[in-house]
């Protein structure tokens, strides 16, 4: 597990401190209407909102979890911008290219 953990972007079994934050927005459209952050981190009932101390691995994993299960179908469109302690953004899509 230790070397798992190692490599594996979500971190789930690293006991390291959380020096790292995750700042994100998500934009969700689902037949053509866009969600607010509000309904969008209520679609994939995440918890947090705008930031992850963990890794942003999570947030991507819910999105994914959840359009691939019970969104299957909807046609959403998931744009995430996030930033590592400030740096520069980026960003992540549903569905990936």
């Amino acid at each position: 597990m230790i070397v798992y953990a190692r490599f594996d972007p979500g971190r789930y079994f690293t006991w390291s401190p959380h020096d790292v934050v995750w700042n994100f927005e998500l934009e969700v459209e689902v037949g053509g209407r866009l969600l607010d952050h509000e309904q969008a981190i209520a679609r994939y009932r995440y918890r947090r909102n705008r930031k992850e101390e963990h890794s942003i691995e999570h947030v991507k994993r819910a999105v994914r979890q959840y359009e691939t299960t019970f969104g299957a179908g909807q046609g959403a469109r998931v744009r995430l911008t996030y930033d590592k302690n400030g740096h520069d953004p980026e960003v992540w899509t549903w569905p990936e290219p």
